[in-house]
């Protein structure tokens, strides 16, 4: 006997919305990044190349983990979260990072938060693989100095 599971119930059980973790909103973040790792040199290098998309990158390292440790933990702790991914390179290595955008006013906090969030997830990570994915809190809110609260 065989008994299947419906896509919206999170497996057996009865159906629920839609899943809440964001799996959906990284995973298009992910898809629709963009890759600033450059071709490797040499003809024969080139004709066997790896795919250097940020999604490769996220399945040959397995980042998944760790990407939804580190959105989990930054939607807890500030709210909304803005993602943006891509594929970078450094010295020939290439990494995938993923800078969270909040809406916080104490810069300060984010850092020593982007800190945490870093280590948590390079836990997850295999040891030779915690370079692969650098995560950055970022600030978007808009700072008003006191002469433009003034004037306004």
């Amino acid at each position: 006997m065989t008994t299947l599971a419906h896509p919206r119930t999170d497996g057996y059980g009865r159906p629920h919305g839609p899943r809440a973790d964001g799996r959906a909103l990284l995973e298009r973040a992910v898809a629709d990044a963009s890759s600033h790792v450059p071709p490797p040199s040499g003809w024969l290098r080139r004709l066997f190349a790896r795919d250097r998309s940020a999604a490769a990158l996220v399945r040959r390292y397995r980042l998944w983990p760790a990407i939804e440790h580190a959105y989990d933990r930054v939607t807890r702790e500030m709210g909304p979260v803005q993602v943006e991914v891509s594929a970078e390179d450094d010295v020939g290595q290439a990494y995938v990072l993923m800078e969270c955008v909040i809406d916080a006013p104490n810069r300060e906090a984010s850092l020593d938060f982007q800190s945490i969030v870093q280590a948590e997830a390079d836990a997850l990570l295999r040891a030779a693989d915690r370079v692969r994915l650098s995560v950055f809190v970022r600030n978007g809110c808009i700072e008003v100095s006191r002469a433009d609260a003034v004037r306004s």
